[in-house]
């Protein structure tokens, strides 16, 4: 099994509402292997500095940098949504994913669509095109356009 799939479900042990929405999603909707160190996910309820050490995390108090006991590099998402996109959405619509005898939650494909879209970076807009060719079929673009603020975003994410 890949190593961040593995540290995924390490983290999902840890912290059971964990839903991945970074590269784990993107590896979950197209089955396409990614190498990454980073990986970011939301949960439901804050974790505070004291739970992260009582399981071996690191925090950097300068700099809010979380490690895993392991050794990979985390973003959590405990107390805002990401990209305009509520951590309720995430968590609730969330998809789940049978990996190497265990579960993974991911963001919904279009929840992940519109994060990466209005992420606008290079690897994101690859991402975007990724997913659109492994799972174009199955997006749901009337969620697509209730996700999105208007108009010209939803007509140009149709376009990548």
């Amino acid at each position: 099994m890949n190593r961040i799939l593995r540290e995924a479900l390490e983290i999902s042990r840890e912290f059971e509402s964990a839903t991945f929405v970074g590269a784990v999603a993107v590896m979950l909707h197209s089955a396409e292997k990614r190498n990454t160190n980073d990986l970011d996910f939301a949960v439901s309820g804050q974790i505070e500095d004291d739970d992260y050490a009582s399981l071996g995390y690191v925090v950097d108090t300068h700099t809010r940098k979380k490690t895993t006991p392991r050794g990979y590099r985390i973003d959590v998402y405990d107390r805002r949504g990401i990209s305009g996109i509520t951590l309720d959405y995430i968590l609730n619509r969330a998809k789940t994913f049978s990996v190497g005898g265990g579960t993974l939650r991911a963001i919904s494909l279009e929840g992940l669509l519109v994060l990466k879209f209005r992420a606008g970076r290079d690897s994101d807009m690859m991402d975007v095109r990724l997913l659109a060719r492994t799972r174009g079929k199955d997006i749901d673009w009337d969620e697509i356009a209730r996700l999105s603020k208007h108009d010209v975003e939803l007509a140009a994410m149709r376009d990548k």
